[in-house]
């Protein structure tokens, strides 16, 4: 073969080796970025998985928050432990009314809209249907029935001018209920007023206990 074919067919072979190697390099790019596509695609994949489990204890999360909530709006509102509370309390509650306010005309009774009646045809009243006084008393009657029954409480009772909307009469009768409270269950009272005429009234219910069991304090304002 002359020395010109030889070479020209070596020629060729070195192209084709060439293109044999560019092919190579390029399929081998092609399943690099392949493998790193899958390799991103499966990261993205994990990501997603763990950002679905995240949202999915998220809502399971959510979802006992909102059973507990309306629970909690059905069975324990501040209505319905209210009703429990005045419900258990309820004789107290009448007793008290009826030896601190007169003329007895209404009683407690537990409904749905109102908490008394009257005594007579049990006609329901709303709070702000009766006079200032009687709410007052009324007020304070809760206040005692709760004292009364709570027997891990200390027995003690502190009223700070109770009286400031109930007319004399009923100032008698409820100071007669409080030394009736200290002789019958030995409960201790701190009772505090700014009038003078209520003052003297308490001194005359309680001073025959004596200097043992009865204490004034003056207190003047300062400066």
């Amino acid at each position: 073969m002359p020395e010109n074919g030889r070479l020209t067919e070596l020629e060729d072979d070195i192209a084709n080796i060439i293109q044999a190697f560019d092919r190579a390099w390029q399929a081998a790019q092609a399943e690099q970025s392949e493998s790193l596509a899958v390799a991103q695609t499966q990261q993205s994949l994990d990501n997603g998985k763990v950002k679905l489990l995240h949202k999915k204890m998220r809502m399971q999360r959510l979802k006992h928050a909102d059973e507990v909530l309306t629970s909690v709006l059905h069975d324990n509102s501040l209505l319905i432990a209210s009703k429990k509370v005045f419900g258990a309390i309820g004789n107290q509650i009448n007793e008290a009314f009826s030896r601190i306010h007169s003329p007895r005309q209404y009683e407690f009774s537990l409904s749905e809209k109102t908490l008394l009646v009257s005594r007579d045809t049990k006609t329901p009243w709303s709070l702000n249907q009766v006079s200032t006084g009687q709410r007052a008393a009324f007020a304070l009657s809760i206040f005692l029935a709760l004292n009364s029954t709570a027997s891990s409480a200390p027995p003690v009772i502190l009223i700070d001018d109770p009286v400031a909307y109930v007319d004399d009469l009923n100032v008698l009768s409820f100071l007669d209920y409080l030394r009736s409270i200290v002789l019958q269950s030995r409960r201790q009272i701190f009772f505090a007023t700014a009038d003078t005429k209520v003052a003297a009234l308490f001194e005359k219910k309680f001073s025959f206990l004596g200097g043992q069991r009865y204490r004034k304090l003056s207190l003047l304002p300062s400066g």
